[in-house]
């Protein structure tokens, strides 16, 4: 009988651990990325999937760092089926600036938030992990988030 109670508590133990540890990566990596094409030094559209840990609010700015291996200078135009209102994009050598005006909704925290950017060129060896980090600024408050992914093609 304790034999059983130790094997079936280590085995709780164990399932509780790995779940915990899915959970963490999940939040973890709470982004996704994905291109119109992964050719490599070409022009791509890119879609990024993201989540934050604070509200977005019709004044949001993001700031999205990509690796310095992608061109982004020709980026110019973003859309998001998430986000109203429009998005204005700068560009300021690896870091996409996109500007939120006439949008009206918020964004809860933890919702995925969509963002599509044209014209960014893929880098030489697009087939590798990559990291990002999103900057969701409202206010005077900034919140940033880390990922690395792969990419993948939409």
């Amino acid at each position: 009988m304790t034999l059983m109670k130790t094997m079936k508590r280590f085995f709780v133990k164990t399932l509780t651990l790995a779940l915990l540890l899915a959970a963490a990566v999940r939040a973890q990596n709470s982004a996704a990325l994905s291109a119109s094409n992964l050719e490599p030094s070409k022009a791509a559209a890119y879609k990024f999937e993201v989540d934050f840990d604070s509200q977005v609010t019709q004044s949001s700015r993001f700031e999205i760092v990509f690796p310095s291996a992608f061109n982004v200078s020709q980026a110019m135009m973003a859309v998001s089926e998430k986000l109203d209102g429009n998005l204005t994009v700068t560009v300021d050598s690896t870091i996409v600036t996109l500007r939120r005006s006439g949008g009206r909704n918020a964004i809860a925290a933890n919702e995925t938030i969509d963002f599509t950017i044209a014209s960014i060129i893929n880098p030489a060896q697009p087939d590798q992990e990559w990291e990002f980090s999103f900057i969701l600024t409202t206010g005077q408050t900034a919140v940033e988030k880390k990922v690395s992914t792969k990419m993948t093609l939409f």
